[in-house]
C-alpha cells in the first residue's frame, strides 16, 4: 500500500486542558504531515479535545438556512406541497 502524505493529516487528543501542549510534525522523507486541531470526517467534525461545539454549530447554522428558506417560500404564497 502506497501513502500519499499529502492528502495525510496528524490530530494528537488531549484529555487535558493544558494548552502548554507542543503540537509536532511527522517527516516522511521529502514531506511533512500537517498537524491539526480539527477535521472534518464522515460529516462529523472532530476536535482535539473531543466536544460536540463545532459540529452542533455547524448542524445549526445548516438548519436555520432551511428554516429561513421555508419562511420565505411560505411568505411568497407557495404551497408546502411544491416546497420541495
Amino acid at each position: 500500500m502506497k501513502r500519499n502524505p499529502t492528502k495525510c493529516k496528524e490530530m494528537l487528543i488531549k484529555f487535558l486542558h493544558n494548552d502548554n501542549f507542543l503540537l509536532r510534525s511527522i517527516v516522511i522523507p521529502d514531506n511533512t504531515i500537517e498537524c491539526i486541531t480539527k477535521y472534518k470526517i464522515l460529516g462529523v467534525f472532530m476536535k482535539d479535545n473531543l466536544t460536540w461545539n463545532d459540529h452542533v454549530d455547524y448542524i445549526l447554522k445548516k438548519s436555520s438556512k432551511k428554516i429561513y428558506s421555508l419562511r420565505v417560500l411560505h411568505r411568497a404564497g407557495v404551497e408546502p406541497a411544491n416546497y420541495i
